[in-house]
């Protein structure tokens, strides 16, 4: 997103009463959320005791966060608010480590993960991971590349990881 671009869409959200409050308060909602359904995901299976898709639950997101977070240090890519005149609205105060994004990562291969056990329940994570990559975006603390980047290797990693090196 370009500083004019941002800087339009950020006066929009201060302007408003709340704007400010529910972009951060949603950013850490979901973010919560997402590890929370991630931790009761594996819970359940080990309650089941179905060993055989709680290895693969963990070792799959946790492969593919190291390989992003290796991606990360890297490229070490630095965030809209060191490049451009911002002032996020997301809190932040990380230099570097933009590109991809690992939260937005997180939430897609976590995503992939719950349709392994819950088809319909993955989708709506998808579309909560959208949600987030926008917030991610608007609150300054990443560009579009960043949260299409995360997106992309969550859903990657995802495919390979379930579809096809560990049927």
């Amino acid at each position: 997103m370009e500083e004019k671009t941002y800087n339009r869409i950020a006066k929009h959200i201060r302007s408003s009463r709340y704007g400010v409050s529910v972009v951060n308060w949603l950013d850490k909602v979901i973010v919560l959320a997402t590890v929370v359904i991630y931790g009761i995901m594996i819970l359940l299976q080990f309650i089941y005791a179905d060993y055989d898709l709680l290895y693969k639950i963990i070792l799959v997101p946790a492969v593919g966060f190291l390989v992003v977070s290796a991606c990360r240090y890297i490229y070490n890519q630095p965030r809209p608010y060191e490049i451009m005149n911002i002032d996020p609205i997301i809190t932040k105060d990380t230099k570097g480590k933009s590109f991809p994004s690992r939260h937005v990562y997180s939430i897609f291969v976590i995503a992939m993960t719950a349709m392994q056990i819950n088809m319909f329940f993955g989708i709506l994570l998808l579309v909560v991971g959208f949600v987030l990559a926008i917030l991610r975006v608007i609150g300054g603390v990443h560009f579009t590349r960043d949260v299409f980047a995360g997106a992309f290797l969550g859903v990657i990693t995802g495919v390979i990881g379930y579809y096809i090196l560990l049927r």
